[in-house]
């Protein structure tokens, strides 16, 4: 489709050297050949099948010779780096982007690798599926990745749903290097079972988001815009705002487009550039008590301008894009945009997009 180009990361070898175990490295070499792109590796030259533009030197790729591919993991000029540990969970939220798999990819040790090779204060995302399903791995992994690089700083996406009393062995000296991203769709048992399709997780969250709290853990709350919790805005706020003050900041988040969000995208979306008054109402009862809000995933203009602060430039930078009217806005330097994903859907999308 016109204006539609997804970003590859996953690159198949035509020729390498001899098959060896896998190894994580920096692009700093590469030719373009009639053969495809020719890079440099510690195994000697491998060519791939790239075009021009689809890798920069700097990147850290990782290796796999006996799979006949190259998988870049952080691109050179971005701020996000994020390794997607599984893409197995054990909730099936009704608007994941990323639906459920059985794929896990424990590579703690190229993990370590690519860590070692990203500048200095990086910020490094965890995400899933659902992380803490590999809890008996990643724990040692992440005890031991802050001891040797401890001006690294995490994200963790998660849940809530593994954490147990005994946690707080390993949560505690990570607090201040680790931000947790969990996500509260309701402020109710019910409605926030039935979007996760997973009876119990509620009660379960809660007493997860009550450990961190005791560790004094830095909490990222994060909420789905959407129709099935549009008319519960209002009690959410009250409950975050009674029950969850500890928090470091409440964001609220528009849908991205991707697996079963995309399928059910007519069922779901909620244009808030023409239909804001919940959200707005929201972030006012937090202000009140002083509970820092953030918009992700908010283009600037469909955010009328008392809350436009609020936007966060949340859409990683390697997936997003914007369209041919935000060249005239003079916000677009910091504004998150748009997800590559929102091409095929702009029809059926944000109503009031114009220049500010």
């Amino acid at each position: 489709m016109a204006g539609f180009t997804m970003i590859r990361h996953s690159f198949q070898i035509r020729e390498h050297d001899a098959a060896r175990e896998p190894v994580v490295f920096a692009l700093k070499e590469m030719t373009f050949t009639a053969g495809g792109l020719r890079i440099g590796s510690p195994y000697g030259d491998v060519v791939l099948a790239a075009m021009a533009g689809e890798l920069d030197r700097g990147d850290i790729l990782a290796l796999f010779p006996e799979e006949n591919r190259v998988v870049r993991w952080f691109f050179s000029d971005s701020l996000s780096h994020t390794l997607l540990l599984t893409e197995a969970c054990d909730q099936r939220c009704l608007m994941c982007s990323q639906p459920p798999r059985p794929h896990r990819y424990p590579f703690w040790k190229l993990y370590a690798q690519a860590l070692n090779l990203l500048p200095e204060g990086s910020q490094v995302g965890l995400s899933g599926g659902e992380p803490l399903l590999l809890k008996k791995e990643l724990v040692p992994w992440l005890l031991e990745m802050h001891r040797c690089r401890p001006d690294l700083t995490f994200h963790l996406l998660s849940n809530a749903q593994h954490l147990k009393l005994g946690d707080r062995d390993w949560i505690e000296p990570l607090r201040e290097v680790l931000l947790w991203g969990i996500p509260l769709y309701a402020g109710d048992a019910e409605r926030h079972d039935q979007i996760v399709f997973k009876k119990g997780a509620f009660e379960t969250l809660l007493s997860g988001l009550n450990l961190l709290a005791r560790c004094g853990s830095r909490v990222e709350l994060r909420s789905i815009v959407m129709q099935p919790t549009w008319t519960g805005l209002s009690a959410l706020a009250d409950f975050v705002t009674r029950h969850l003050r500890f928090i470091d900041y409440w964001a609220l988040m528009q849908l991205e487009p991707m697996g079963y969000a995309g399928e059910a995208w007519e069922g779901l979306f909620v244009d808030t550039s023409e239909h804001f008054a919940p959200v707005a109402t929201a972030l006012a009862m937090a202000q009140a008590v002083d509970v820092a809000t953030l918009l992700y995933n908010f283009p600037r203009c469909t955010v009328p301008e008392p809350w436009r602060d609020r936007v966060c430039a949340s859409v990683s930078d390697w997936k997003r894009r914007y369209l041919p009217q935000c060249g005239l806005c003079r916000e677009q330097s910091v504004c998150g945009g748009f997800f590559e994903s929102y091409w095929d859907r702009s029809h059926q999308g944000f109503q009031r997009i114009q220049p500010l």
